[in-house]
């Protein structure tokens, strides 16, 4: 097998930030790329969340990225990338990598194999408080290098395996808009109820509220812990990364879950305080601190509270109740008890609850269809490019 060096193949440039005390080098035309403005490598950036004028632009050194160069986080998120679909520069935290000639390296082979070095680069990268890589680490890399026909070969399987992840990956991302969908086709829009239910507040919901417990959690004890980590933004539990606790009989009686119960995180970051889910499981668990049990009341189903919570305009309220401090926010139990909410009857929400354990299934069948699919993928990179010694 032939190897070339990366820098004999490509041109490899990072970005620069202008100056943010001199107003006129931002608010112009010219989309200048962050590593948050790289979301989905499925998909070309067309545009950023910042813009430059033309003379930020000659700060940075005129240097203007082409549609079609790869972006490469080499900084934080290291190994993110996209494709730029029009001009664009970007900062120091971005690699702009292009093509020297297309009739030796072709570009998606690139991709894949710079895929296929996520675990190595992770490996090497260096800091303190935020790893990276340099591009002169990158110059430096050595790249197998079969025929072109070879290239062709591998990128052909690889795609196909791809393109079978990105599918499953719309289906649950779809499944998720459903179950959006059919909150507000039972319940109307909850910003203004527009379905005229009686209003009152969460804490008329619910029979009770619990604070986790305090208790560390390690790698090992007799109670599965479930902390802030194992609930989703989207509204389920992860179970794949759990810690453990032992007990007392005290301690179990007063945090041991039940079916039904549904866990609100309390305390994270902006963005993520306020994640709900309900807790159904049969097995025996206890919660973390960071975590308030609510046990709902003869007037709600669980599925009704979290799915209210979870909605875009539960989330805008929770956003707007919580408290910030130093980067963090807070909700209690108070305060979440304190949110306005709709009052639908029981016998609605129970056919809700049926629509939604229907949606559920079928999102668990796309789940497991995107796990075989991601381990498809990822044993072709390992059998094309790690197996080999490349």
């Amino acid at each position: 097998m032939k190897y070339q060096k990366l820098s004999e193949l490509c041109h490899m440039k990072a970005g620069t930030t202008p100056s943010r005390s001199e107003p006129a080098y931002w608010g112009g035309h010219i989309p200048w790329a962050k590593i948050s403005d790289i979301e989905n490598a499925d998909q070309k950036l067309w545009d950023t969340s910042e813009h430059i004028t033309e003379q930020g632009l000659q700060v940075v050194g005129n240097h203007l990225i082409q549609p079609g160069t790869l972006l490469f986080a080499i900084y934080g998120s290291i190994g993110k990338t996209t494709v730029a679909a029009r001009p664009m520069a970007t900062n120091q935290g971005i690699l702009s990598i292009s093509v020297r000639d297309k009739s030796i390296l072709l570009e998606q082979y690139l991709r894949f194999w710079l895929r296929s070095q996520q675990s190595r680069f992770l490996n090497d990268a260096r800091g303190v408080t935020q790893k990276n890589l340099s591009v002169k680490y990158f110059r430096n890399l050595t790249i197998p290098l079969p025929s072109l026909r070879g290239q062709q070969q591998i990128t052909a399987l690889l795609e196909q395996a791809s393109g079978l992840v990105h599918r499953y990956r719309k289906a649950l991302k779809d499944a998720n808009q459903i179950r959006q969908s059919l909150f507000v086709e039972f319940f109307g829009e909850p910003a203004n109820n527009s379905a005229n239910f009686p209003m009152g507040v969460i804490g008329d919901l619910l029979e009770s509220t619990t604070y986790g417990s305090s208790k560390k959690s390690g790698a090992t004890g007799a109670w599965p812990m479930l902390r802030m980590g194992n609930l989703t933004y989207d509204g389920r539990i992860n179970f794949t990364d759990m810690k453990y606790v032992d007990l007392s009989e005290f301690e179990a009686h007063k945090y041991q879950l039940r079916p039904g119960d549904i866990l609100f995180n309390r305390t994270n970051s902006e963005d993520l305080v306020g994640k709900t889910a309900v807790f159904r499981s049969s097995g025996q668990y206890t919660f973390a601190g960071y975590l308030i049990r609510c046990r709902v009341n003869h007037l709600a189903l669980p599925e009704y509270l979290s799915a209210y919570l979870n909605s875009k305009y539960g989330k805008a309220v929770l956003a707007h109740t919580c408290k910030r401090i130093i980067g963090m926010a807070n909700i209690n139990a108070n305060e979440l008890k304190a949110i306005p909410i709709p009052l639908p009857p029981v016998s609605l929400q129970t056919k809700f609850r049926e629509l939604l354990e229907q949606t559920d299934n079928t999102r668990l069948k796309y789940e497991a269809a995107l796990g075989h699919a991601q381990q498809l993928f990822d044993t072709l990179l390992y059998q094309n490019f790690i197996q080999n010694g490349s």
